[in-house]
Order: C-alpha cells, then sequence, then structure tokens
C-alpha cells in the first residue's frame, strides 16, 4: 500500500467495514450480508500475490487492502475481533469450531 501519495492518516483506528462481495468462500463468516463491521488498529496491509487464497479487502483513504484471508484452515484477519463486539464474538467462535 503506497500511503505517502495519498496522505493517508496512520494508524488506521477505528470501526470500517469488511468486505466479502467478491469471495463468498470464507468459513469465519458464513452468512447473507456482504459487509461485516470490526475495529480496525493497524499501520500496514499485505499485498496478496497467490490466486488461491480466499480474502476479504477493506477500503481506508480510498485505497482498498486484504483485511482477512483464509486458505484451507489458516485464517489471518487484519482487525480486531476481541475489540468488535458481538460481530467479533461470531468470528471467534467460527475459528474455534473450524
Amino acid at each position: 500500500m503506497i500511503v505517502q501519495e495519498k496522505k493517508i492518516k496512520l494508524p488506521h483506528i477505528g470501526w470500517n467495514k469488511v468486505d466479502i462481495s467478491k469471495n463468498q468462500n470464507l468459513d469465519l463468516l458464513k452468512e447473507s450480508n456482504h459487509f461485516f463491521r470490526f475495529y480496525f488498529v493497524h499501520s500496514y496491509a499485505a499485498n496478496l500475490n497467490e490466486i488461491d487464497i480466499d480474502y476479504a479487502t477493506t477500503s481506508y483513504g480510498g485505497l482498498a487492502f486484504v483485511s482477512m484471508i483464509q486458505k484451507e484452515k489458516i485464517f489471518g484477519v487484519q482487525f480486531h475481533p476481541e475489540k468488535s463486539g458481538f460481530q467479533g464474538l461470531r468470528i471467534l467462535k467460527q475459528f474455534l469450531l473450524n
């Protein structure tokens, strides 16, 4: 993510949407709703180079970044599920069930 050109305020702190509309295969977010809100505190983002990974995205400052990944039974999230209220608890419960 190139933030210097866009002058995005870092760290990214606060509630934001996680969009799964392009990828419905994430086991941790099995619902009909395409947008979920979670609490973020971060100043970096990973690049997605492998097309075999299921993922969700989030937009901040006009840039989209990968905020959740899954490959088989390996999961990763950019947000803090433990600080994300009810939706975060659902993520943690799904993680334990998978």
